[in-house]
């Protein structure tokens, strides 16, 4: 299974190679339902599947959006929404390192959502 993505991976490198196009940086998915514990341990897999993604086509960058755990719904706590993300970011960049990709965390369109200030990204990532 792993093989077989490798070799995809590898395909879309050598056409985008051939093409004049270099594969510079990844969008993950988005958007994901985050709104419980289970579903953001299978999206947290899912990203690394992307950072292996990332590795085989020689991109070194793998965009992200903050994780929701409310969803589009309000947010009832904010530090916990925080929180939440700081982990997941963790978990994803201790993942990511040894493969050579970089995890950049894009803004949000929700201007309700917490994470969508750019004060709040900033803070997150110190």
């Amino acid at each position: 299974e792993e093989a077989d993505f490798r070799l995809a991976m590898e395909q879309q490198k050598a056409e985008a190679n051939a093409a004049g196009v270099a594969i510079h940086q990844v969008h993950g998915p988005w958007p994901v339902d985050d709104t419980s514990a289970e579903k953001r341990e299978a999206n947290l897999e899912y990203y690394k599947l992307c950072v292996r993604g990332c590795a085989y086509l020689g991109s070194k960058y793998l965009i992200m959006h903050p994780v929701m755990p409310y969803g589009w719904g309000a947010e009832e706590d904010a530090d916990w929404v925080d929180e939440v993300n700081a982990d997941f970011i963790r978990k994803l960049t201790d993942y990511a390192r040894p493969f050579g990709v970089t995890i950049c965390l894009e803004n949000m369109p929700h201007r309700n959502f917490s994470m969508a200030k750019p004060e709040k990204v900033l803070q997150l990532l110190q």
